[in-house]
């Protein structure tokens, strides 16, 4: 139950800040069936906020008709079929009469990202059907299906600049019922860098489109930053591209073609991984600090080494030892205890050590399976593998002593690592036997892989989420001695690359990594870390807040902190749009520590007075605070008690005041219906009660 009662006692404030700003497109073009399409925009923000953008699927289909998630019995899916992780949300279930329903949802909603792209489905998926699988295969459990037939798709963006303001529009992409697009090939074949390479792909009938771009990944195609060629014919079905000399080997290169004049949505698919054999040899790498974090700039400085920070590696999820007469024997060093981080040395087993790190601090679940259950993985900072307990390195381990010569293991553990650290990996088992350690964490790990020697340096570049442009270079992550940047978010990535490509790496600004991946011979790491850039406000303003007392106007203001602050302007204005300034008060110069400040408003205007704040600093540069307002004609006195809440039968509500006013009362459940109207005259006393 709830009563509303009509009254003026609310107090408005007015925020300075500005919602995100994009226009949506209305399509007028269509994609094929059981194709892969991305949906993107361009956002601004007044403000500079970073911002996040959300593509979710509104369509709802048929009342009772299945949807994303749906368990029918029906298709085959019992309840004790359907999961869902709630740690990363991977595991959904497309009902079959979903898929095949014209108005339902098929399309999983995602966490908000700093990225303004969406693929349906994600890219993972698109490219582990590739080159010809089903991707519109409701079995897929995943909760990401295509349509195989002709529809209307609504989807919703919202872009959030996270301080409270959002934007949102929606977009409706039409499906044909033609299709699907492939790429049918290169597909499991060898280019050489520098060759060329033909490719080509299939239509299923579909011809809504005129020009294709076809791009390259060296990544397993998760990215597609280098651009092959532009503008070919689709009705041609193939292109001849050549592959840039620079490209680094790899045997899971994918090519994608996407159609090029899309107003809307844009269809593509990717080919099948292909082989391509090149003089480049730039290292694999991984940054091993990646954890978020937030600058004011200026600087921008990271400090890190050109060796410390990074090493060359790959992200691994497993490891294996196989244990034989090859292998080394030594004493183990398990726990004193289950779970503690005493050394213990056991009797001699063979031994394989793993080198490791992980790329964010945090809990990793270590999960041993083998041919023996007796197996031991134990945990170092630093290793003397002939001695295992002889110095402070030990961590942990699956295994712990029993007592009397015994061992006690656990096929799970988890152990507290921290990023930036380099860690060793002991499996302890019998001869014989094979061991397999998997780990899943907050990061990644990372195995350590080839130098590629000499000829090649290492560097960091700063990429911005806005434009996905390099905006600085530096061996050392000293961002804020080569560059100057706005607001927002940014990545930053390790590059790998040949020296004689490129002697000066601060060419590079302005460009995409992919531009440079053309000319030069680079790699870029996997992961990379995420910076978020914030302006430094001069003063910060932590509450602002006024009150009416007696015939005065009462001010208070308080920062948390002042740099070069000359004082503040008060002004006022019955309109929030013509502002009078009525004194100034002065600031505290350069501080960290809490400053309050107050202002009496002796001749305050009839009605609603709006006041704002004008901080002016020594330089005389100022910015503007969020307006507030009072209201000198609302009666405050007028207080609402409700009891006994909640209430069964009867309720009674008490409203305070001294004044002679009519009240009109409604009665509203929780849906917002109206159930009851009615007055009541309030008479000059100090309380009155009603029971209802």
């Amino acid at each position: 139950m709830r009563i509303s009662i009509r009254s003026n006692c609310d107090n408005t404030v007015v925020t300075t800040n500005n919602a995100p700003n994009f226009t949506l497109p209305t399509c007028t073009s269509n994609i094929p069936a059981s194709t892969p399409f991305e949906l993107s925009v361009t956002a601004t923000d007044a403000n500079g906020d970073a911002m996040t953008y959300s593509w979710e699927q509104t369509d709802l289909g048929a009342q009772g008709a299945p949807g994303i998630g749906a368990v029918m019995a029906s298709a085959g899916v019992g309840v004790q079929d359907f999961t869902c992780d709630n740690s990363n949300m991977e595991t959904m279930i497309v009902d079959v009469s979903a898929a095949m329903n014209t108005g339902a949802p098929t399309f999983r909603s995602r966490t908000p990202t700093s990225t303004p792209t969406r693929s349906f489905p994600i890219i993972e998926k698109v490219v582990a059907l590739a080159p010809s699988g089903n991707l519109s295969n409701t079995a897929d459990r995943d909760g990401e299906v295509l349509p195989n037939f002709a529809r209307n798709m609504t989807f919703r963006l919202t872009v959030r600049d996270n301080k409270g303001a959002l934007t949102y529009d929606d977009l409706t992409v039409t499906v044909n019922a033609n299709g699907p697009f492939r790429v049918t090939a290169p597909n499991a074949s060898t280019v050489a860098a520098g060759a060329t390479t033909s490719v080509t792909w299939s239509t299923g009938g579909f011809t809504g489109c005129n020009n294709v771009n076809i791009r390259l990944s060296t990544d397993g195609g998760l990215t597609y930053p280098i651009i092959l060629a532009t503008n070919q014919s689709y009705a041609t079905l193939s292109a001849t591209v050549t592959i840039p000399s620079s490209v680094i080997a790899t045997t899971n290169a994918r090519i994608r073609v996407e159609c090029a004049d899309g107003n809307c949505a844009t269809f593509y698919n990717v080919s099948g991984a292909f082989t391509i054999t090149s003089s480049c040899m730039a290292g694999a790498s991984n940054l091993t600090i990646i954890t978020p974090q937030t600058f004011t700039t200026p600087p921008v400085n990271l400090g890190w080494s050109n060796t410390g920070n990074r090493i060359y590696s790959t992200i691994a999820t497993s490891v294996m030892a196989t244990l034989d007469g090859s292998d080394p024997v030594a004493p183990r060093g398990i726990a004193t205890t289950e779970g503690g981080t005493t050394c213990t040395q056991s009797g001699n087993r063979a031994y394989e050590v793993f080198n490791f790190a992980v790329d964010q601090t945090g809990t990793y679940t270590f999960t041993q399976t083998g041919t023996t259950s007796f197996i031991a993985s134990s945990i170092y900072t630093g290793l003397n593998a002939a001695n295992p307990c002889s110095s402070t390195s030990f961590l942990g381990s699956t295994a712990w002593d029993n007592g009397g010569g015994s061992t006690n293991y656990v096929s799970i553990r988890g152990f507290s690592l921290t990023e930036g650290i380099q860690y060793s990996l002991v499996i302890n088992a019998t001869s014989g036997n094979t061991a397999t350690v998997s780990f899943s964490g907050p990061g990644n790990v990372l195995l350590p892989s080839t130098d590629p020697g000499a000829a090649y340096s290492y560097t960091y570049v700063l990429v911005s989420d806005a434009d996905n442009l390099i905006k600085a270079v530096s061996a050392t992550a000293d961002f804020g001695a080569s560059g100057t940047f706005i607001a927002g978010t940014y990545k930053v990535y390790g590059i790998s690359y040949l020296t004689a490509d490129a002697a000066n790496p601060n060419v590079w600004v302005g460009q995409s990594i992919g531009g440079v991946n053309g000319t030069s011979c680079l790699l870029q790491s996997s992961n990379f870390k995420a910076l978020t850039f914030s302006t430094l406000l001069p003063v910060e303003l932590v509450a602002f807040k006024g009150e009416v007392v007696k015939e005065y106007n009462q001010l208070s203001w308080v920062t948390a902190s002042e740099t070069d602050n000359a004082g503040f302007e008060v002004q006022r204005a019955k309109d929030a749009q013509e502002w009078e300034t009525l004194a100034f008060v002065k600031g505290n110069g350069t501080t960290l520590e809490k400053q309050s400040y107050k202002f009496l408003d002796r001749q305050p205007l009839e009605g609603i007075n709006y006041y704002r704040l004008k901080q002016i600093d020594t330089d005389e540069t100022f910015e503007y605070s969020y307006i507030i307002s009072l209201d000198r004609k609302a009666d405050k006195t007028n207080a609402l008690v409700l009891y006994p809440n909640p209430s069964s039968e009867t309720i009674t509500f008490e409203l305070g005041g001294n004044t002679l006013q009519d009240y009109t009362f409604q009665l509203v459940d929780p849906i917002g219906r109206v159930l009851k109207v009615w007055n009541g005259l309030e008479e000059q006393r100090t309380l009155s009660r009603w029971k209802i």
